[in-house]
């Protein structure tokens, strides 16, 4: 059975809010290391942002968004699927301190584009609909 649009918006809100206190953790780790060690790169500080916040990602989505059970293997599928989430993000972010942007606006950076590759694997890969 073909999810209807309706069903998609529903999982794409939900992915949505999810997502949104995942990235609110995100920041929260980035700008309290950020603060407690000031002069670490941003891209590092992201880097460790994204290792902290992907295991949390995993059962929260799988849970609340895509409604699959937790596995070993989807967590290594998301573990993977975040690679170039968190390689493109991690490199936003060195491109904006390489600016002179400030933490925030480097994590800003990190989070949309993260947000924006997440869902795309996320929906075509990781937790995919099993073949009928």
């Amino acid at each position: 059975m073909t999810p209807t649009r309706s069903e998609h918006l529903r999982t794409l809100l939900r992915f949505g809010l999810v997502g949104g206190g995942n990235s609110l953790l995100h920041a929260g780790v980035v700008l309290g290391l950020g603060a407690m060690a000031g002069g670490t790169p941003g891209w590092f500080l992201v880097l460790v942002g994204w290792v902290i916040c992907i295991p949390i990602g995993y059962v929260t989505q799988a849970r609340l968004v895509w409604r699959r059970p937790l596995t070993w293997t989807g967590l290594i599928k998301i573990s993977i699927s975040q690679v170039p989430s968190a390689t493109v993000s991690t490199a936003l972010a060195g491109v904006g301190g390489a600016l002179g942007f400030p933490l925030i606006a480097q994590e800003g950076m990190a989070l949309v584009s993260g947000a924006v590759i997440s869902y795309v694997l996320q929906r075509f890969w990781v937790f995919r609909a099993p073949v009928a």
